[in-house]
């Protein structure tokens, strides 16, 4: 596994918090390596739009026979939608970073006891959390 600079920090800050991760996680993001153009395997890109470089890279791993999967919300407009419009890219969602009418999907098709909205200009997360 490969990551652009901000993935690669991103790693080594959560292998400073070891109670959260357990020996397996743990050898998975020590594997991660910086992104050069000779990789083969998975690439972690940071920016959603693929704006610039990430953008630039984007092209140049997709020119070379790879999938694109966007995991955020891309920005009408940004190469990450045309990527998708385009059918270069598919989106697989991961349930962080919801607006509203996508965290009440989620919560309809699932049967969760409480939906913590989180992390989201959208709305305002509740300061107190009853764990019941």
């Amino acid at each position: 596994m490969y990551g652009d600079a901000h993935f690669c920090k991103q790693t080594e800050i959560a292998l400073v918090d070891r109670k959260w991760y357990k020996p397996l996680p743990q050898r998975i993001l020590r594997s991660v390596r910086p992104d050069v153009a000779e990789n083969e395997g998975v690439v972690f890109l940071s920016d959603p739009q693929l704006r610039g470089a990430a953008g630039e890279r984007a092209k140049e791993l997709l020119e070379q026979g790879a999938i694109g999967i966007m995991t955020g919300t891309p920005d009408a407009g940004s190469f990450s939608s045309a990527l998708l419009a385009e059918k270069k890219m598919e989106f697989w969602r991961y349930p962080v970073h919801l607006n509203e009418t996508q965290c009440r999907v989620l919560a309809e098709k699932n049967n969760f006891s409480q939906v913590l909205r989180y992390h989201s200009p959208n709305f305002a997360s509740p300061r107190r959390i009853t764990i019941k």
